[in-house]
């Protein structure tokens, strides 16, 4: 039977999980939808933990909302609002015996990238994980920002001003959501399965719609407009893209090209501030599993 730390991913829409090996390695993984309940995720956790053919060494848990990352409690709970105020840290120590971390998914996202993807050697960067909606975490001279409230990199808050006034949908975790976008271009082709990015990706690469290449160049604006504003706020080096959707590299391209057109437009801009580097996460939609059991290594919690 093999050792391995299980790892979850709760998202909005899919809970992921994975086995990690004691090198820190994804061994696999695998997901279900995610239940709408909290008695319902719960069974779904239950049926992961008790069933599988393996050893394993320690849970962590990557999730939406604000988290102390002393006690696991998680608030708000971002698209699952049945997370908020419940300790997933001790339901699963009381529950089930195992050692557990909950780690919010933009910072679980950049411990994965930091620690063996593309930002090993980089000081100051940011991730933005494109899903449900739009999380992130922040690296500044090396170390993660967590916040005076756990609240740092919570892209989905961040808004967009126009001249009519402001509402949640001005909001990148409205304008910046993967999931959103992809439904959004699957109702313009009539597309049966409101979720089939494979298919709104081959229409935008063929580029012979001209609404969903519209609908596409905003979606990448809005990302890009974000990055500016975030680097320079922070001067960052590089900013990765995680998220189901960022293995799209087509997306990344457009992203980085609509930032470099949009910076360019203010002078000032393009004179005061280098161009920073924009790329998938090496580890793409799996860098929260990774990241979610990175305290395990971080506190050298590792059993053989």
């Amino acid at each position: 039977m093999k050792k391995a730390y299980l790892s979850f991913d709760i998202g909005g829409t899919f809970l992921k999980y994975g086995l990690i090996s004691g090198d820190g390695y994804l061994l696999e993984e695998s997901k279900v939808m995610t239940s709408p309940t909290w008695e319902g995720l719960v069974e779904s956790l239950r049926a992961v933990i008790e069933n599988g053919d393996y050893e394993i060494l320690g849970v962590g848990i990557s999730c939406p909302g604000t988290v102390d990352v002393e006690t696991g409690i998680v608030y708000e709970g971002g698209m699952l609002p049945y997370l908020d105020k419940v300790s997933i840290k001790q339901f699963i120590e009381e529950e089930f015996g195992y050692e557990c971390f909950v780690t919010n998914d933009g910072k679980a996202a950049i411990s994965a990238e930091k620690w063996q993807g593309n930002l090993i050697d980089i000081s100051n960067a940011s991730v933005i994980v494109l899903g449900s909606g739009v999380a992130g975490a922040l690296l500044i001279n090396g170390n993660l920002v967590e916040g005076a409230h756990f609240k740092a990199g919570e892209y989905s808050f961040v808004s967009d001003f126009n001249s009519e006034g402001l509402s949640e949908y001005d909001l990148i975790g409205m304008k910046g959501s993967a999931v959103m976008f992809i439904r959004k271009c699957a109702e313009v082709l009539a597309l049966d399965d409101l979720h089939d990015g494979e298919k709104v990706f081959e229409v935008i690469k063929s580029g012979d719609n001209a609404e969903i290449n519209k609908l596409f160049d905003a979606y990448c604006q809005s990302i890009a407009h974000l990055i500016m504003n975030t680097q320079a706020i922070l001067d960052l080096e590089k900013v990765v893209i995680g998220g189901g959707i960022s293995k799209q590299g087509y997306l990344i391209d457009n992203i980085d090209k609509q930032y470099k057109l949009m910076k360019r437009q203010i002078p000032l801009y393009q004179e005061k501030f280098k161009d920073l580097e924009i790329s998938a996460c090496k580890f793409g939609n799996s860098a929260n599993l990774i990241g979610a059991v990175y305290p395990f290594f971080k506190s050298k919690i590792l059993v053989a």
